[in-house]
């Protein structure tokens, strides 16, 4: 079952999607980045990365982690961590843990998807989110008060530290 799972993810790295850089006057098709290393991984949520980097095993980083860019997928602003892997039928089959001493987002409507995140994240900008089945151990620091008021936890979503607006 597990090999299947990775088989699924390798196969949806190979469906191209199209991603419109905000700034790019060019449209750009990119596939999804797959990853199992903390080098890949920083290059898969950089600027120059595509709108979902996902990860097939347990990532621990001894820098700061930056979520840069914004993206667009489906018609709409979207950057996506999945830190989990799944079946043919979407459901999640394992899920894995990113620890970072800081994860820095600044790119628009970023979630983290299944799995764990250990550090704290500073959120520079709007519509952060966490969604199904994420674990946050640490804290979340918002730069500003509106993309404070702009997160959303999904129900399922577990979220263990304080959040705060620092200046």
């Amino acid at each position: 079952m597990k090999k299947l799972s990775k088989l699924f993810v390798v196969a949806l790295a190979l469906i191209a999607f199209n991603v419109y850089a905000e700034d790019s006057k060019v449209d750009v098709v990119t596939t999804a980045s797959i990853v199992n290393n903390g080098k890949a991984l920083m290059n898969a949520v950089s600027a120059k990365g595509g709108w979902l980097a996902a990860t097939l095993n347990d990532i621990t980083l001894t820098e700061d982690i930056v979520i840069d860019g914004k993206f667009i997928s489906k018609e709409k602003v979207d950057r996506k961590l999945a830190l989990y892997t799944q079946d043919d039928k979407r459901n999640i089959t394992a899920q894995f843990t990113l620890t970072a001493p800081k994860m820095i987002v600044k790119s628009p409507n970023f979630r983290i998807t299944g799995g764990t995140f250990k550090g704290d994240i500073y959120v520079e900008a709007e519509g952060f989110k966490l969604d199904k089945s994420s674990t946050v151990i640490g804290n979340i620091y918002f730069k500003t008060k509106d993309q404070q008021k702009s997160f959303v936890m999904d129900k399922t979503a577990v979220f263990k530290g304080k959040q705060s607006v620092i200046k």
